[in-house]
């Protein structure tokens, strides 16, 4: 392309240093490629919890369980809306209202704040993604 001085003018691009350059070669430098079923061990006393992403409103986690279930009695109220979806295994989720999900590999919830829940039973192992949010989520799925 002719600049205004009838010279050619060199796009910028990561090799060469303008300012869109710099800002697509910061861009890639924090793009990281992972795989949600990596680095899972066999088994496990404890459920793991890996973050992988998070800003203000979203978190984003990875949580592997190995057949632990919440305490008796224990109920999780949270401050911030919860869709989770089963990536391998099994498990249930029941609600203080005594609503009882039986969750199979590809099935999710979608549950708001405050709506206390708690988790009867994990395969060894159970696969979850995990999307904590704030503020209503959109679109017909998620309702």
């Amino acid at each position: 392309m002719l600049d205004v001085r009838g010279e050619w003018e060199i796009p910028p691009t990561p090799f060469h240093k303008g300012e869109t350059g710099l800002k697509m070669e910061r861009q890639m430098e924090t793009v990281a490629k992972s795989n949600i079923y990596e680095n899972i061990p066999t088994t496990s006393d404890k459920e793991l919890f890996d973050i992988i992403a998070q800003n203000g409103n979203v978190r984003i986690e990875r949580i592997v369980s190995f057949g632990q279930c919440s305490p008796e009695g224990f109920f999780y109220d949270q401050d911030e809306d919860e869709f989770v979806i089963l990536l391998e295994g099994n498990a249930t989720v029941s609600f203080e209202d005594g609503t009882a999900h039986n969750l199979k590999k590809g099935d999710y919830l979608n549950i708001p704040r405050h709506v206390k829940h708690r988790v009867d039973f994990t395969s060894n192992p159970a696969v979850w993604l995990a999307v904590f949010y704030k503020g209503q989520a959109h679109g017909s799925a998620l309702r």
